[in-house]
């Protein structure tokens, strides 16, 4: 009944805007755009990106910047249209394949996401985003067996690519690797040591080895880098609920369930240390609370422990 939460970081790379070179009024536009867009006006970049396309309608640079301007304000639209035409006007834009994959990828077009990021790399064979996008894309789509080859090449290109070597460590423990899933987060933890994320899935591929002390360790030590983290005090308390630390794991869900008041399955746990500590009124409270929250199991504990629980 109690429930495991795995932290999955599925993020994906836009490339960084193209700068101009030669100085003309259609490169006085897009430099005022690129401004406006570093200071996060995208409104404003919008307005002079296409000063400078009416300037200059050939600049492929201006319509890749636009596209991202107009992801950056969900108009994912607009962005892949803008993607297009940068790439009608350069068709060896590499960066803009990848851009418009990340805008397909975000409308769930993964099919698509996945035919611009393979052209990106084709385009650009060391480029360890595209990469690292089209994992995310073929995880998605169910091939964890081609994400974690692209994880594994965007880590060849870039050895301390923190976040590949978190999705791969992902699919591992997915798998049952919890050794190789250990090995990954260690590595993503020691790329980017304040990674509050890697150390809570470490702690969790740990907890499913049986160790224990190591497992509340991890999870501490991401509580300690990042206070308002309510899945690490889930498993925490989950951990502490299973070596008989029962007022621990309460305290833990307690803390979980201020950060996010509407936590279903720290509800649920909750009402579960309850009950064996022989707080059985309290415990109904929780188990009600988890199941209005959404966790239909709940209320078989209800039902089994709990008078007029319907």
């Amino acid at each position: 009944m109690k429930t495991l939460q795995l932290f999955l970081l599925l993020i994906v790379f836009t490339f960084t805007i193209v700068r101009a070179q030669v100085k003309d009024d259609a490169t006085k536009f897009f430099e005022s755009a690129n401004y406006k867009f570093d200071k996060k006006d995208y409104k404003g970049a919008i307005a002079d990106y296409t000063s400078a396309i009416e300037k200059n309608p050939s600049m492929p640079g201006a319509y890749n910047n636009r596209g991202l301007a107009k992801f950056n304000s969900d108009d994912k639209k607009g962005a892949i249209e803008d993607y297009t035409k940068a790439i009608e006007l350069k068709p060896e834009y590499a960066s803009a394949f990848n851009n418009r994959g990340s805008a397909r990828q975000d409308m769930k077009d993964d099919k698509g996401a996945i035919e611009d990021y393979t052209r990106a790399i084709e385009l650009k064979p060391g480029y360890e985003k595209a990469y690292y996008n089209r994992g995310v894309s073929k995880y998605n789509s169910g091939d964890k067996k081609g994400a974690m080859e692209d994880y594994t090449k965007a880590i060849e290109i870039k050895p301390d690519f923190y976040l590949a070597f978190f999705n791969r460590g992902v699919i591992k423990y997915e798998m049952d690797d919890y050794d190789g899933a250990i090995k990954d987060y260690s590595s993503a933890a020691k790329a980017k040591p304040d990674y509050a994320m890697a150390y809570n899935n470490r702690g969790l591929a740990k907890y499913k080895q049986k160790n224990y002390k190591d497992a509340i360790d991890d999870f501490s030590k991401a509580i300690d880098m990042l206070a308002d983290f309510p899945t690490a005090y889930f498993n925490r308390g989950l951990v502490k609920y299973d070596t008989g630390d029962k007022a621990g794991a309460i305290k833990d869900y307690t803390k979980a369930i201020d950060l996010k008041p509407k936590y279903a399955t720290a509800y649920n746990n909750r009402g579960m240390a309850k009950h064996d500590n022989g707080d059985d009124k309290s415990a109904c409270q929780d188990w009600k609370k988890a199941l209005e929250y959404g966790y239909a199991k709940s209320q078989e504990l209800l039902d089994k422990y709990c008078t007029n629980s319907k």
